[in-house]
């Protein structure tokens, strides 16, 4: 991984108060999941090694939302079957698509 992405990564982290290894363990989780419900030998490794679905898996907001909402841990357990709901303490991100568009130097 480049130095300024690296950075980055522990940037954003830090910003949501999570440990790399715990970030890219949901990444990986989601990527995983994701893609064990449309490929046959993915979705094999899984009855393989004996891995459930994720009670997430349906969930449309499952994803980087989950670092700002204010029922993540619910959600992970099942608990929770409603849609994302944000944590006033990250009002100062925004949320929109316009940071996207912004040109890097």
């Amino acid at each position: 991984m480049p130095d300024n992405e690296h950075a980055a990564l522990k940037d954003y982290c830090s910003a949501f108060d999570v440990t790399m290894s715990e970030l890219m363990y949901e990444a990986a989780k989601l990527y995983m999941h994701k893609h064990s419900e449309k490929c046959g030998h993915i979705n094999g490794i899984f009855r393989f090694r004996k891995i459930k679905a994720d009670k997430r898996i349906a969930k449309e907001c499952w994803g980087e939302d989950c670092l700002t909402c204010t029922r993540q841990v619910e959600c992970r357990v099942g608990a929770y079957t409603g849609t994302w709901q944000k944590d006033q303490k990250y009002e100062i991100y925004n949320f929109s698509n316009s940071a996207l568009n912004e040109e890097v130097n």
